[in-house]
Order: structure tokens, then sequence, then C-alpha cells
């Protein structure tokens, strides 16, 4: 069983990756490729490779870590309760940012867009009733529709597995030297596996619901599943989650091989993925690397008292729910100057950050219904 300490720190290191989508989102406005709400007129690739690393490990290891402490506290609750409060948890803040910012934001991209051309404010995604029906309002709230689903698939999961315990003679196999590259080959194929079951079908035999035909669900399935099946059958951190000379020496050349056949591709970032099985194989594997390695400093070196951390994690929700319009006017504020393209990105972070911890330390903390509106919580 998981102490209560190292359920804190992944829970902390869950929400420090949630921040990052701050940087990530920041970055998009000054990337060659990507096409995001908004467009600088001034880009750099230096930009793009920013968004290609932290997409690598950040959504796999907040998924991964979902995954993992989902079952480690659903054994311990009755299953249905537990669910349902995770889908409070995640409902209510997803609805209410959808209504009262994402819907907002796509009429007044719609109509500033005409005046600023398309060159630097791109048209609403939501043309029909079926883009809304899809999912066309989410943007940066796809993670939330996806994790719903993700806990359901888990319970599924949880009803077939819960008859089985931890078997400390299978978590030391696991987390023997000789073993992890296998571990580390099973876990790239599972994660093939389960992803091409989207264009082998699955997008076609889910089309009719929201997001559950979209790449995203089967490209960050893997990474739920893992972490979930990790705590219910070898959960020990302190075994498989170390730092060693030959693993980090792996992870750095995988990653290094990972990036320079990016550089090198002629495809974008999303497809760039999923372009051959070569490259899957290798995404997955640097992603898995990249995750065991966080949750090997955190669970090892930092600690941080329970109350802090509590606090950091229900910031880094409300700041990912409302930095989005925020990151959008300051983009646009700050295309009409001259201001260095360095700048303009940190100024962006900078603003969009501080403005919403501000909103959450000063109003969410002190009202009770914004912080169930915006936390999903009660208290």
């Amino acid at each position: 069983m998981m102490s209560q300490d190292r359920l804190q720190q992944l829970d902390l290191l869950r929400g420090l990756l949630m921040l990052l989508g701050v940087v990530i989102h920041a970055g998009f406005v000054y990337t060659v490729e990507q096409k995001w709400l908004i467009k600088d007129s001034a880009t750099h690739q230096l930009f793009d490779y920013l968004v290609f690393w932290i997409n690598v490990f950040r959504m796999p290891a907040f998924f991964f870590l979902s995954g993992l402490l989902f079952a480690m506290v659903v054994i311990r609750k009755a299953p249905l309760a537990f669910l349902g409060s995770r889908l409070v948890r995640i409902g209510i803040p997803l609805i209410v940012a959808a209504i009262l910012l994402n819907i907002p934001q796509l009429l007044i991209s719609d109509w500033l867009a005409p005046a600023f051309g398309q060159a630097r404010i791109t048209e609403s995604p939501c043309q029909t009733m079926y883009d809304i029906y899809a999912g066309c309002w989410a943007s940066h709230l796809w993670f939330l529709v996806t994790l719903i689903y993700f806990f359901m698939t888990a319970h599924f999961v949880h009803l077939l597995t819960r008859r089985l315990r931890v078997n400390e003679r299978v978590s030391r196999t696991v987390a023997a030297a000789w073993c992890w590259p296998l571990l580390l080959l099973a876990l790239s194929g599972f994660g093939y596996a389960v992803q091409s079951l989207w264009w082998r079908g699955g997008n076609e035999l889910f089309s009719h619901l929201p997001f559950l035909w979209t790449l995203s669900y089967f490209q960050y399935l893997p990474f739920f599943l893992a972490g979930f099946l990790f705590a219910r059958l070898f959960c020990r951190l302190q075994d498989w989650a170390v730092l060693s000379p030959a693993r980090l020496g792996a992870l750095v050349v995988s990653w290094g091989g990972l990036f320079y056949l990016y550089v090198a591709g002629s495809v974008g970032r999303v497809q760039f993925y999923f372009s051959d099985f070569v490259v899957t194989l290798l995404y997955y594997a640097v992603a898995f690397q990249i995750i065991t390695f966080l949750v090997a400093v955190f669970v090892r070196y930092v600690h941080v008292p329970s109350a802090r951390t509590a606090s950091v994690v229900d910031a880094s929700y409300t700041v990912y729910l409302v930095h989005h319009p925020l990151v959008f006017g300051v983009a646009l504020l700050l295309s009409f100057t001259n201001v260095p393209l360095l700048l303009k990105f940190l100024l962006i972070v900078l603003v969009a950050s501080s403005l919403s911890i501000a909103f959450h330390y000063w109003l969410v903390r002190r009202s009770a219904i914004l912080r169930f509106a915006v936390n999903g919580r009660y208290r």
C-alpha cells in the first residue's frame, strides 16, 4: 500500500503538470506549425520544439498518475461512490468553464476575426450542430471529458481485477534491472496496440460519442490504464521508480532519437507521433521513461507539507481552467507591439499565470460557491 505522503507527492506532480498548460498554450501562439486560437505574425521554430518536448511527457504523465491515484483510492472506498465523487469533481468545473469561459471566447473570436484577419485569429471550429455535439466548444477542457471516459473505463477494469492483490514477488521482478527493458518494451507495445484501435475502426465505432472518436482517447488510454494496473498489481514505487545511470542514459538516447526523427521529418507534431510503427513505439517508450523519472524524483526527493500540497493542487486546477482566455487576450494585445518574441512569450506566461493564481487565492478559496464551481469541492 502506498503511503499518504507518496500519494500527496504524486498529486503535487500532477498539479505541476497541469500548470505547464499555460506554457504550452503561450508557446502555440508563436509556433510555425501549430494553428491555435490566435497566431502572432512573428514565429520561431524553437517554440515548435518547446511544445513538442513538453507534449511528449506532460499529458502521458498526467494520465498515468490519474490512473495510479484512482486505483490507490478506489480500493479504500466503495467504487461507485468514489466514481460519483470524481465525476462531480470533474463535471461541475467542466460545465462551468465551458459556459462561462470557452463559449464566450469562441463568440468573441468569431466577432473579432473579420476585423483582425484569419492570419491573426482562427475561425471558430463550431460551425454546425454536430460540431457542438462533438465537442468543438471544449478547447483546453478536452482532457476533462477524456478523464471522465477514463474513470468509467477504469471502474470496469476495477470490477475485473478487484480480487487481485499486489504480489510481492511480481513487484520485485518488475523492479529488477534485467526486467526494465522488457517492461518498457511491453508498455510501448501496449501503447501501440491500444492507440492503433483508433485507425483500425475505433474512430467510426464510437463516432456517436463526443470525444471518444478522437485520437486523444486512444493515444492516452494506455498511460491511464498502465498507471491503474501498476497500482492494482505491483505498485511498489520505491522498487520500480528508481534513478540509475543506465536508465538515465537510455532515456537521453531514446529521447534524442525521437527528437531527431521529429526535426528531420516532414509531418506535423500530432501526425508525427503515429507516422509509423517505429516512431510510435519510440514515443511510448520515451514517455514511459520520463514518467518513471518524474515519479522517482518526486517520491524520493520532494517533501512538501500536506496542506501546501492540497493548496497547490487546487490552485493548479483553477489556473488551468481560467488561463485560456487570459492567454488569448494578452497574446492579442502583444501582437500589435514590437516587443521581442521571447519577451512576449514570457509576458503571456507571467500575466496569465499571475491573474489565474490571484483569482484562485482571492476569490475561489474565499467563496464556497466558487470553490464548488471551479474546483468541484464543497469545502
